[in-house]
């Protein structure tokens, strides 16, 4: 067992977790928001044996990451009891009756925005959503605890089925199926949030689903080969009156299909510093690094069981590649080992792009949301894994 996992009972369609609160949307249009932070110091102070590897399971992924941390895991007997108390975590669960059983439900509020929606994000402290109507996002009260403003914006028309924040620069990439792949471009400043700027077109070729891959996008589709909208990194000089500030900026370069990529033919996805594509119960890994002089190298295979069935969607985080088949929801993990969920989903999510919550995923089912953590990435040589970004 390589997880902790927190149960909660109900009925819910999507979930988003930012900045120390769990927004969960209800299947009734409403919206949960759960104070995260105060819930797990509740659950802290029931094991306060365990304190260090709940904060790191469930508040501060981003905390065993640091390298002064690992110097101080460097220390045998500082290691020892991370060990232990992971050890001990590991054979417990969470689980709640609801929502309302929760120590701190902060806040149930109507839904100022369409829904059901396919997609959501929160993004620079705006929760944007994506449907066949369009992009409409909601800012953020004021104060963190006041939910969404009951005013929404809608930004674009055409549909979109997936979107994704890059952590680099202010944008959005969307994915709108048949229409192929978009970049929206945002203000930085919340309280200017692009009212004018519409989606640049970046490919007509369909895109389902899409990742940032440093300052590219790799776009995905069920019925088209995968491709990679290739971005060149450049250096802006920017002169005002009070000093010279250098920018980083970005131009388009190509496209780059995946039948480039790859020999064979089959589902691909990507994020960040790795690609991967599935065929006849294999996955093929390629490393991405756009400022080497060898852009794209082979990294290896991982076995995929055929019974699994085709793969539907996939998704990558630093503990590994979570992956979506017709029978199973697979996690090919970083320590080289294959984790199978069970039961039907009706949405799972990662939170690769945050800063503490990228060792979670959350699975929703028709009865309970299942927020999983995994605690075994940390040890594991960044430089060498298959499965999962690497966290430098």
């Amino acid at each position: 067992m390589q997880t902790v996992k927190i149960v909660i009972r109900g009925a819910f369609w999507d979930s988003q977790i930012y900045s120390g609160f769990l927004h969960l949307f209800m299947d009734d249009g409403s919206i949960s928001i759960l104070n995260w932070e105060n819930a797990i110091n509740s659950l802290i102070e029931d094991n306060q044996n365990l304190e260090i590897a709940l904060r790191v399971a469930f508040l501060e992924s981003n905390f065993l990451y640091d390298r002064k941390t690992k110097y101080l895991l460097s220390n045998g007997e500082i290691k020892s009891v991370v060990d232990r108390q992971f050890t001990q975590l590991l054979q417990k669960s969470f689980e709640f009756k609801g929502v309302d059983d929760i120590r701190f439900n902060n806040k149930q509020q109507n839904n100022p925005l369409p829904f059901p929606h396919a997609d959501s994000e929160m993004y620079y402290g705006r929760m944007y959503v994506g449907l066949k109507e369009g992009l409409f996002s909601s800012q953020r009260g004021e104060s963190k605890n006041t939910g969404l403003d009951n005013q929404y914006q809608k930004h674009w028309d055409a549909p979109v089925l997936n979107l994704a924040g890059s952590n680099y620069y202010t944008s959005l990439a969307l994915a709108s199926g048949s229409d192929g792949l978009y970049e929206l471009s945002i203000e930085s400043k919340i309280s200017q949030p692009h009212n004018r700027i519409s989606p640049k077109q970046l490919s007509e070729k369909p895109c389902n689903s899409c990742d940032w891959a440093y300052y590219s996008i790799y776009g995905s589709s069920n019925t088209s080969p995968a491709f990679l909208a290739c971005f060149e990194k450049s250096h802006k000089e920017k002169s005002n009156t009070s000093s010279n500030q250098i920018t980083t900026a970005r131009s388009f370069q190509k496209i780059i299909s995946s039948d480039d990529l790859f020999s064979n033919k089959g589902f691909s996805w990507g994020s960040h510093d790795k690609i991967y594509q599935y065929h006849d119960g294999v996955i093929d890994v390629k490393s991405y690094s756009p400022d080497k002089k060898k852009i794209f190298n082979n990294l290896g295979t991982i076995p995929l069981s055929q019974w699994k069935g085709d793969v539907i969607s996939a998704n990558v985080a630093p503990f590994g590649t979570v992956i979506e088949c017709d029978n199973a929801l697979v996690i090919a993990l970083s320590d080289g080992k294959t984790m199978t969920i069970e039961g039907e989903p009706v949405r799972w999510r990662i939170f690769s792009r945050s800063k503490h919550y990228t060792n979670q995923l959350h699975i929703i089912y028709e009865d309970r949301i299942e927020i999983l953590s995994f605690v075994h990435d940390y040890f594991v040589n960044q430089k060498d894994k298959l499965a999962g970004t690497r966290v430098d």
